[in-house]
C-alpha cells in the first residue's frame, strides 16, 4: 500500500513543479549555515560554487537563508514530513528558491521529491565519541563492510545521538538493531559535536565534513570511533521539472571541475580531505577527465 501511494506522490510533485521560468535572471540559492559549505557570512565552498554558476550563466546571485526542517518545502513547494510511515506530503509551501547546496547528501528518500546534480562532494556517516570515551576507535581495515560491521559492534548499550530526517538519522542506518540507545536531537547538526563534548550522549553520529572541522575547531578532545555508512554523494538538489537549470549546472560544474578552479575552493574550505577521500577527487565519480 505504502509503495503504490510513494509512487503517486512521486507523480503528483513532478506533475506539480514545473520549470521556473521566473528564474532565467536571477539564481535563488537556498542554503542551511552549515560547517563550510555555508558559513553564514556569505562565504562557503557551496555559497562560492553556486556564485560561480550565477556568474557563469549571467545571472545575479541571491543567498536565500533557510533551514534544515524547511530547505525541501522552500525548494518544492510542497510541506514534506519524513513520517515513520514514509515521506508524505503534509501541505502546500511557498517555493523561496531554484535550488538548494549546504552539503546536502543524496539520500533515497529524499530523491522522490528533489533531483540531484552530479555528485560535489563526498561524505560519510562516522561515529565520534569524546576523547576520554572507553569506546575505542576500530583499526581500519582495507575492507570496508567489516569496519562498518566493527563499528557497529561497539554501539551495544552506549547512548547515541542523531537528528531525525537527516543523514545522521539512526533509524536509516538501522542502529537500533545494534543495541544502541538511541536518542534524537533537538538541536542542528552544528551543535552535535559540542553536544557530545557536553555529557549529552556518550556516542553520536555525524557525517565526515563536519566530523573533521570538529576535530580541528576542539583539538584532542573528539575521536571518530569508525564509519557507519559507505562513501555517500553530495550535491546540489533542483525541484523536480528544473530540468533545464539542472542540465545547465551539471555541464558548468564538469567545466568548473576541469579548471581545477572547484579544487582549489575544495582546499581552501577542507584542506584534509583529500586524507579521507582521495578517490573522489581523482575524478572517478564521474567522467570529467
Amino acid at each position: 500500500m505504502f509503495r503504490i501511494s510513494f509512487v503517486l506522490l512521486v507523480f503528483f510533485l513532478s506533475c506539480g513543479v514545473g520549470e521556473l521560468r521566473a528564474s532565467d535572471k536571477v539564481i535563488r540559492h537556498l542554503a542551511v549555515p552549515y560547517a563550510r559549505f555555508v558559513t553564514g557570512d556569505g562565504h562557503g565552498l557551496d555559497v562560492e560554487l553556486i556564485k560561480a554558476f550565477a556568474k557563469d550563466t549571467g545571472r545575479e546571485y541571491v543567498e536565500v537563508r533557510t533551514t534544515w526542517a524547511d530547505w525541501l518545502s522552500d525548494l518544492t513547494g510542497k510541506k514534506i514530513s519524513p513520517g515513520a510511515n514514509g515521506p508524505r506530503v503534509m501541505q502546500e509551501a511557498a517555493k523561496k528558491g531554484e535550488l538548494a547546496a549546504h552539503g546536502i547528501t543524496v539520500l533515497e528518500w529524499r530523491k522522490a521529491f528533489v533531483d540531484f546534480s552530479i555528485p560535489t562532494f563526498p561524505t560519510q556517516v562516522w561515529i565520534i565519541a569524546r576523547a576520554d570515551s572507553q569506546v575505542r576507535p576500530i583499526i581500519p581495515s582495507k575492507d570496508l563492510q567489516k569496519d562498518i560491521a566493527q563499528t557497529k559492534m561497539l554501539l551495544g548499550g552506549k547512548t547515541l545521538l542523531g537528528i531525525k530526517g537527516l543523514c545522521v538519522d539512526p533509524a536509516l542506518y538501522n542502529l537500533e538493531e545494534t543495541g544502541a540507545l538511541i536518542r534524537y536531537f533537538e538541536g542542528s547538526l552544528n551543535d552535535i559535536a559540542p553536544a557530545v563534548l557536553k555529557g549529552e550522549a556518550e556516542l553520536a553520529l555525524l557525517d565526515a565534513p563536519d566530523a573533521m572541522l570538529a576535530l580541528v575547531k576542539w583539538p584532542g578532545q573528539l575521536k571518530i570511533i569508525g564509519p557507519v555508512t559507505e562513501v555517500q554523494d553530495m550535491a546540489v538538489a533542483f525541484a523536480k521539472g528544473s530540468v533545464e537549470l539542472r542540465t545547465e549546472f551539471n555541464t558548468f560544474f564538469k567545466n568548473f571541475w576541469k579548471s581545477k578552479k572547484y579544487h582549489e575552493l575544495v582546499m581552501d574550505y577542507y584542506p584534509h580531505i583529500l586524507k579521507y577521500f582521495p578517490q573522489f577527487f581523482e575524478g572517478s565519480t564521474f567522467d570529467v577527465r
